[in-house]
C-alpha cells in the first residue's frame, strides 16, 4: 500500500472516531441540557438506565458508565472486530459527555420545548453515529447485530414497560412528554439516515463456493441465495453466491472472502427497501 493510500485511510479512520464522538456529544447535550433537568426518558438502553437514574436519584452518566464499561469488557474484542473503533468512541463519550454535562442547567424552563430540543438532539447524534459506525445506545448493537422481528418486537415491548413505568411513578404528563421525545428523536435518526444504504448485496464469484459460504457463516447466521447464475471469467466460469451484509460489516466480509478465496471477485449492489435479499421468497 503506498503512503498516499495509508494517509487516506488514517484520514477516513480518524473521521470515522470524530464522527462517532460528535454524535454521542449531540446525544449527551440532548439528555444533560434538556431531557434529563425535565425528568423526561427517551426509550431503548439509555431510556430504562434513564428511569434507574430518577428512581434511585443517581446520576444518568454514572449509571451509563457502569452499563457501558460491563458491556465493553465483555466483549471489546468482538465488538470491535465487528464494527471498528467508532462503536466503542461512541459509547464512551455518551457516557463521559452526561457527567461533564449533568452540573450545567436546563437550557429551557418549559418541558414541552424541552422535550422537543431534547428528542432531536438525542436522534441526530445518534444518526450522525449510526452513519460512520458508532453507536450511542446499547440497544442499537443489538438490534444490528442480531437483527429479527423477534428483537425488534422486544425492544417495542421494553419502550412500551419503559413509558408506562414513567407514567406510574411520575405522572402520564411526565410520561407523554418522554414518548414525544421518544417519537422525536426516532424520526431524527431516521432523517440523518435517510438515502444511507445499511444493507447491501454481496455478489461472489467463487470457484471455492462452499469454502467461502463457511467463512461468512462462521461469523453468524446468515441468508444465503444458491447459484443462480454463471459469469465468465479468465479462468472460465464461476458461481455466483448472493449474501447480505450491513454495511458496517462489509470491510471486514470482504477479508474473511479473500482469505477463504484469494482469487474470488466481489461486487456490491443495494437491496430492496424490505431488506431482503432478491430471487428468495
Amino acid at each position: 500500500m503506498t503512503k498516499l493510500s495509508l494517509a487516506r485511510t488514517e484520514r477516513a479512520r480518524l473521521g470515522r472516531n470524530a464522527g462517532a464522538a460528535t454524535g454521542a456529544m449531540l446525544a449527551a447535550a440532548g439528555l444533560e441540557l434538556f431531557l434529563i433537568p425535565h425528568g423526561m426518558t427517551a426509550g431503548g438502553a439509555i431510556g430504562v438506565s434513564a428511569l434507574i437514574a430518577f428512581l434511585a436519584d443517581a446520576r444518568l452518566g454514572l449509571l451509563l458508565l457502569l452499563l457501558h464499561a460491563v458491556f465493553l469488557l465483555a466483549g471489546y474484542r468482538r465488538i470491535v472486530g465487528l464494527f471498528g473503533h467508532p462503536a466503542v468512541i461512541g459509547l464512551a463519550v455518551l457516557s463521559l459527555g452526561t457527567l461533564v454535562l449533568h452540573p450545567l442547567p436546563a437550557l429551557t424552563g418549559d418541558p414541552l420545548l424541552a422535550a422537543l430540543m431534547g428528542g432531536a438532539l438525542l436522534g441526530a447524534g445518534s444518526g450522525v453515529a449510526l452513519r460512520i459506525g458508532g453507536f450511542t445506545d446499547v440497544s442499537h448493537f443489538v438490534k444490528l447485530r442480531w437483527s429479527s422481528p423477534a428483537i425488534s418486537k422486544g425492544f417495542h415491548a421494553l419502550n412500551a414497560a419503559l413509558f408506562l413505568g414513567v407514567g406510574l411513578a411520575y405522572g402520564w404528563e411526565r410520561a407523554l412528554y418522554s414518548l414525544l421525545a421518544f417519537a422525536l428523536a426516532a424520526e431524527a435518526t431516521r432523517l440523518m439516515l435517510r438515502g444511507y444504504p445499511f444493507w447491501k448485496l454481496m455478489w461472489i464469484w467463487s470457484e471455492r463456493e462452499d469454502d467461502v459460504r463457511a467463512a461468512l457463516a462462521s461469523e453468524g447466521k446468515r441468508e444465503f441465495v444458491e447459484t443462480v447464475g454463471e459469469e465468465a471469467s479468465p479462468g472460465g466460469t464461476r458461481p455466483v453466491l448472493l449474501c447480505r451484509v450491513h454495511r458496517l460489516e462489509e470491510e471486514r466480509l470482504r477479508r474473511l472472502v479473500r482469505e477463504a478465496d484469494p482469487d474470488a471477485r466481489l461486487a456490491l449492489s443495494p437491496v430492496g427497501e424490505d431488506g431482503r435479499i432478491p430471487f428468495t421468497r
